[in-house]
């Protein structure tokens, strides 16, 4: 079994975002399933080249199960570092090469941040690359046989596309090796971690507040998130820190595996903007893998999926709702409730089973 891997930019495996981690990820997950994997990816000249091989190698016979790529965060024509449109069409006429050799393509469309407020560029940026983004989603209509979403909720997000085959392909879980520390005695702290961004879209000041208002020493959390993230908002955020049960760390690595031992339960519960309606966030299933029970905030696509997987709680976005969580938790022994589910969904949310679930999608496309 054989399969062509399309990823129109090149990634940065030293980028810790989603965009550059989740091709790798995808990549050994479709050869751990047993297929033999050939990679287009990284500049639109690098890409030009191995496209005309893999052309010519399809021409002279050579069979190919299914095509999978993953979008970029920018429109497809402007990803080289100049953002210039250098070879505009290469990669979807290699679409419709491939259709017309009865290839099936899927793609996995990373996010539509594009069509938000939230989208800061300044405006004429915004309305040239908003065509281009619209360019990609007019070949995506024509040249597609299965259109990939972090959820199912955001294909309503994109009526361009109503009529092609949606199928959800959250992010995958690694399964992390993770002592779990106990602390059977009630007296003790309750340990809450949120690791991630604090921009706009992650907005954290109403958790924060209401934990100051608390001023309960037995509830700890922990703010985990890049420096240089930290800077750009330190203004919104530093006056949380002066509480003794409010915590700022800089951590990666074995570092951050001994804050989610430490941690007896991970945060999602930001402002609920409409783009929380459809997003996945890696962090989510970061948190699976941990085989951490999540604090989320209901109505949210994240909401929905910890609700109907039964691993944590939801609450609505209300400081009044948050309260009575805390309350409840220091006065009940929770820490075992949901630990089978969030094993179990661990288990069935592996980065092998994403490449599974696209296989048996486009090979009976």
């Amino acid at each position: 079994m054989k399969i062509i891997f399309h990823l129109p930019f090149e990634p940065d495996k030293s980028r810790h975002s989603a965009s550059q981690i989740r091709p790798f990820k995808m990549i050994e997950a479709f050869e751990s399933n047993g297929f033999e994997v050939v990679v287009i990816l990284g500049t639109s000249s690098t890409r030009k080249k191995q496209i005309t091989e893999i052309k010519q190698r399809i021409i002279d016979g050579e069979k190919f199960d299914f095509v999978y790529s993953e979008s970029s965060t920018m429109p497809t024509m402007l990803t080289d570092s100049h953002h210039l449109p250098t070879y505009p069409f290469l990669d979807f006429s290699f679409f419709a090469f491939l259709k017309r050799n009865q290839i099936p393509i899927g793609l996995f469309y990373r996010d539509i941040h594009w069509k938000f407020e939230h989208y800061k560029i300044n405006s004429f940026k915004k309305v040239v690359t908003n065509i281009f983004y619209k360019i990609d989603l007019i070949f995506y209509r024509f040249l597609l046989d299965v259109l990939f979403l972090p959820s199912t909720e955001m294909g309503g997000y994109i009526p361009e596309l109503k009529s092609l085959t949606k199928i959800s392909l959250p992010p995958g879980c690694d399964i992390s090796p993770i002592r779990n520390i106990k602390r059977s005695d009630k007296k003790k702290s309750v340990n809450i971690l949120y690791v991630g961004g604090i921009g706009d879209l992650y907005n954290l000041q109403m958790l924060l507040t209401t934990l100051c208002n608390l001023k309960n020493k037995r509830i700890q959390f922990t703010l985990c998130t890049r420096e240089t993230d930290y800077d750009k908002f330190k203004d919104l955020y530093q006056k949380y820190f002066v509480y003794e049960n409010i915590h700022l760390v800089h951590a990666n690595g074995q570092e951050l595996t001994k804050l989610y031992e430490e941690n007896d339960i991970c945060c999602l519960f930001v402002k609920p903007t409409e783009y929380w309606n459809f997003a996945m966030p890696v962090k989510l299933f970061e948190y699976i893998s941990y085989k951490k029970p999540i604090l989320a905030v209901k109505g949210t696509a994240v909401g929905n999926y910890v609700e109907e997987k039964g691993i944590g709680w939801v609450l609505d976005y209300k400081p009044d709702q948050l309260e009575l969580f805390f309350y409840h938790i220091l006065s009940n022994n929770f820490r075992d409730i949901f630990h089978q589910n969030v094993q179990r969904t661990a288990r069935g949310n592996t980065w092998k089973s994403r490449a599974a679930s696209v296989a048996n999608s486009l090979i009976n496309s």
